[in-house]
């Protein structure tokens, strides 16, 4: 609560500075945003103590979508934005359990599609043991791009190795964003269960 009290003051001091200068109708609207933004928290605040979680959760939203309609310049910018934005629509503030496994279920079935498009490297040994052919590049068919896709997001090391640059490209990318995406959803249902 010091954050909003402090915020709360600084807004004070702010009114003062106003009164001298002309109105801009941009910086009062955050202002009100911003005011309206603490007011919520601390409802939501409020709604936990008694014990009413959903409401609570909803002011938790509004709270967090008002910070990010005050624009970038309050948000100290334009990086933080994106994350704000990203936060927003990839989980709902974290407040949003089917809407973070949605996406996460998009991620897996999107780079499972994506394996069967690229190649991979096989090892397609003969009938003696000791001797091998040479590797061949073939694209994944589709049951085990899904498991290859759960591997990956799991960071897991799964095998074969893709061949091409773009499945490379595909594993990393999937390594980073599939994780990232799990955390949102482990939020979301640690917010939704820790009450």
């Amino acid at each position: 609560m010091f954050d909003d009290e402090k915020a709360l003051i600084d807004l004070n001091n702010e009114d003062a500075k106003a009164i001298s200068r002309t109105a801009d109708p941009v910086r009062i609207r955050n202002k009100f945003r911003r005011l309206l933004s603490i007011t919520c928290r601390q409802l939501a605040v409020n709604a936990e103590q008694n014990h009413r979680y959903d409401e609570a959760s909803d002011f938790r939203f509004w709270s967090m979508e008002l910070r990010r309609r005050e624009g970038l310049r309050a948000r100290r910018g334009w990086i933080v934005g994106i994350l704000h934005l990203l936060y927003r629509y990839l989980s709902g503030y974290g407040e949003e359990i089917g809407r973070a496994l949605a996406i996460l279920t998009g991620i897996w079935l999107l780079f499972g599609l994506l394996y069967t498009q690229v190649g991979f490297l096989n090892k397609a040994s003969t009938i003696e043991s000791n001797s091998k052919t040479p590797e061949t590049i073939s694209p994944q068919p589709p049951v085990k791009a899904l498991a290859y896709s759960l591997e990956v997001m799991t960071l897991q090391q799964p095998e074969p190795r893709p061949a091409t640059s773009p499945g490379r490209f595909a594993v990393l990318a999937e390594r980073i964003i599939g994780p990232i995406q799990a955390a949102l959803l482990a939020l979301a249902i640690r917010r939704r269960f820790m009450r």
